[in-house]
Protein backbone atom coordinates (compact mmCIF):
# COMPACT_ATOMS: atom_id res chain seq x y z
CA UNK A 1 0.00 0.00 0.00
CA UNK A 2 2.62 2.48 0.99
CA UNK A 3 4.75 1.47 -2.92
CA UNK A 4 1.36 2.46 -4.24
CA UNK A 5 0.98 5.92 -2.28
CA UNK A 6 4.76 6.79 -3.40
CA UNK A 7 4.00 5.78 -6.82
CA UNK A 8 1.00 8.20 -6.94
CA UNK A 9 2.81 10.84 -5.81
CA UNK A 10 5.60 10.40 -8.21
CA UNK A 11 3.73 10.59 -10.41
CA UNK A 12 1.47 13.89 -9.55
CA UNK A 13 4.70 15.71 -9.13
CA UNK A 14 5.92 14.83 -12.59
CA UNK A 15 2.26 16.09 -13.72
CA UNK A 16 2.92 19.26 -12.21
CA UNK A 17 6.95 19.51 -13.09
CA UNK A 18 5.31 19.37 -17.02
CA UNK A 19 2.65 21.71 -16.24
CA UNK A 20 4.99 24.37 -14.93
CA UNK A 21 6.88 23.35 -17.80
CA UNK A 22 4.48 24.06 -20.30
CA UNK A 23 4.31 26.80 -19.06
CA UNK A 24 6.84 28.03 -20.78
CA UNK A 25 5.40 27.20 -23.84
CA UNK A 26 2.29 29.22 -23.40
CA UNK A 27 4.62 32.26 -22.86
CA UNK A 28 6.16 31.57 -26.15
CA UNK A 29 3.30 30.90 -27.81
CA UNK A 30 1.52 34.56 -26.40
CA UNK A 31 4.67 36.09 -27.48
CA UNK A 32 4.06 34.85 -31.35
CA UNK A 33 0.38 35.85 -30.50
CA UNK A 34 -0.91 32.60 -31.00
CA UNK A 35 -3.89 32.96 -28.87
CA UNK A 36 -5.77 29.46 -29.66
CA UNK A 37 -2.26 27.83 -28.27
CA UNK A 38 -1.85 29.74 -25.36
CA UNK A 39 -5.66 29.02 -24.44
CA UNK A 40 -5.42 25.53 -25.26
CA UNK A 41 -2.01 25.02 -23.40
CA UNK A 42 -3.00 26.84 -20.52
CA UNK A 43 -6.73 24.67 -20.11
CA UNK A 44 -4.55 21.84 -19.49
CA UNK A 45 -1.76 23.25 -17.03
CA UNK A 46 -4.74 24.78 -14.63
CA UNK A 47 -6.38 21.59 -14.74
CA UNK A 48 -3.23 19.72 -13.95
CA UNK A 49 -1.69 22.29 -11.66
CA UNK A 50 -4.54 25.42 -10.56
CA UNK A 51 -2.14 26.47 -8.47
CA UNK A 52 -0.46 28.54 -11.65
CA UNK A 53 -1.50 31.86 -11.87
CA UNK A 54 0.07 32.96 -14.49
CA UNK A 55 -1.46 30.09 -16.33
CA UNK A 56 -5.16 31.74 -15.74
CA UNK A 57 -3.69 35.03 -16.45
CA UNK A 58 -2.30 34.08 -20.18
CA UNK A 59 -5.29 32.11 -20.48
CA UNK A 60 -7.32 35.41 -19.87
CA UNK A 61 -5.65 37.09 -21.77
CA UNK A 62 -5.42 34.98 -24.94
CA UNK A 63 -9.81 34.48 -24.18
CA UNK A 64 -9.39 38.68 -24.35
CA UNK A 65 -7.98 38.33 -27.63
CA UNK A 66 -10.34 35.78 -28.90
CA UNK A 67 -13.07 37.91 -27.58
CA UNK A 68 -14.42 35.42 -25.14
CA UNK A 69 -15.29 37.92 -22.83
CA UNK A 70 -17.03 35.30 -20.56
CA UNK A 71 -14.60 32.92 -20.46
CA UNK A 72 -12.02 36.08 -19.97
CA UNK A 73 -13.72 37.16 -16.80
CA UNK A 74 -14.19 33.74 -15.62
CA UNK A 75 -10.05 32.95 -16.13
CA UNK A 76 -9.24 36.52 -14.69
CA UNK A 77 -11.27 35.80 -11.86
CA UNK A 78 -9.23 32.65 -10.52
CA UNK A 79 -6.72 34.98 -11.00
CA UNK A 80 -7.80 37.50 -8.27
CA UNK A 81 -8.72 34.47 -6.33
CA UNK A 82 -5.78 32.88 -6.21
CA UNK A 83 -3.01 35.05 -6.38
CA UNK A 84 -0.88 35.79 -3.34
CA UNK A 85 -1.98 39.74 -1.52
CA UNK A 86 -0.16 42.46 -3.33
CA UNK A 87 0.67 40.32 -6.40
CA UNK A 88 -1.59 41.76 -9.01
CA UNK A 89 -0.10 43.77 -11.75
CA UNK A 90 -2.03 46.94 -12.15
CA UNK A 91 -1.54 46.53 -15.68
CA UNK A 92 -3.72 43.25 -15.50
Amino acid sequence: MAHAKEREAAAKKAAIDKARSRLEEAIAAAKAEQWDKVRETCFNIVSIDPSLVEAFRLKGQAEVKLGLGTEALSSLGEVQKRAAPGALDAAL
